[in-house]
């Protein structure tokens, strides 16, 4: 499938920007100790696609929200976000209406290792061009995985990037939201958030 909307390679740019301050970042100092708190999420399997996504490795399994279209990795956005990313592309999400994404891919040790840095201050790596007017982070429990979240906004988009975590595997779950569907969006993807398992 060949994305051809204008809007898209907008979003797009902030996605890359927002990979490209992480995978800069090579050097951890410290250690992060998680929060424990368990949280639950209200899936409503009426904005879930049919289809569950599972890894490569079959060790995380979500489904997306509904219509939004995996790519071939011959796509040639599949094959732009696998250049930039440091990470083991699993797998491409787009919603061509409103041209949301959802990224998937495998995070080594060694880099969730040097991410410790960022979740101690996230707002340091990724706003330091005062790109994003909010960059949050929290962690948390769910369904036997320890989640770190960073969520980046500004005027334009919504990322939420979440790190996942179980029996040594983590994976980087990454939907990126444009601003002028993110309520119309979000009920999906916390539901697609809440089918991860």
């Amino acid at each position: 499938m060949q994305q051809t909307h204008k809007n898209f390679y907008y979003y797009l740019s902030y996605q890359l920007l927002a990979l490209a301050f992480v995978s800069m970042f090579g050097v951890s100092c410290g250690n992060q100790q998680p929060s424990g708190n368990t949280i639950s999420f209200r899936v409503n399997q009426d904005l879930l696609s049919d289809t569950v996504f599972t890894t490569s490795d079959e060790m995380l399994r979500l489904q997306p929200p509904q219509n939004w279209a995996q790519l071939s990795s011959n796509d040639t956005i599949y094959l732009v976000f696998a250049e930039v990313m440091q990470h083991k592309l699993e797998a491409v999400f787009i919603d061509t209406k409103t041209e949301a994404s959802l990224l998937i891919s495998e995070v080594s040790a060694d880099e969730m290792l040097a991410m410790e840095q960022v979740f101690e201050n996230p707002d340091l790596f990724y706003n330091s061009n005062n790109n994003w007017l909010s960059v949050q982070h929290g962690d948390f429990k769910y369904n036997s995985y320890q989640i770190d979240q960073i969520v980046l906004q500004n005027h334009d988009i919504v990322i939420y990037k979440l790190f996942a975590s179980r029996m040594g595997k983590t994976y980087e779950i990454n939907y990126s939201v444009p601003r002028a569907y993110a309520e119309q969006i979000l009920r999906a993807v916390e539901s697609s958030i809440g089918s991860i398992n």
